[in-house]
């Protein structure tokens, strides 16, 4: 059976200015992949790593060629929203919407750890 997914790792940058790179994953046939993700090793990055957020993401949403609704999840630093957005909006996209970045716990992250 052939994946569903295929893998990608981001440089990506928090809220709160720290930098890790973080495991992302995109459904196959993707109209687009941001051109900052790069593809990894099946078992270089565990996509069930934890970390203590869930990362800021473009969801964008469109009816496929039967009608029927598809939506794809695109992780996303803050300096490339509109750019990414643009260039949904040019795949097709009716709605693209951004979700902002989920702590579980700030307290963690202020005092450095």
């Amino acid at each position: 059976m052939a994946a569903e997914f295929q893998k990608y790792t981001f440089d990506y940058t928090t809220d709160f200015g720290t930098k890790v790179t973080i495991p992302v994953r995109i459904k196959n046939g993707s109209p687009y992949v941001p051109p900052n993700y790069r593809e990894r090793a099946t078992n270089a990055l565990p996509c069930g790593q934890q970390f203590n957020f869930r990362p800021r993401r473009l969801v964008a949403k469109r009816l496929d060629s039967a009608g029927k609704p598809e939506q794809y999840s695109y992780v996303v630093n803050r300096d490339q929203i509109s750019t990414v957005t643009k260039a949904l909006v040019a795949q097709g996209f009716q709605c693209v919407d951004l979700v902002g970045e989920q702590w579980n716990n700030v307290f963690l992250e202020l005092a450095g750890g």
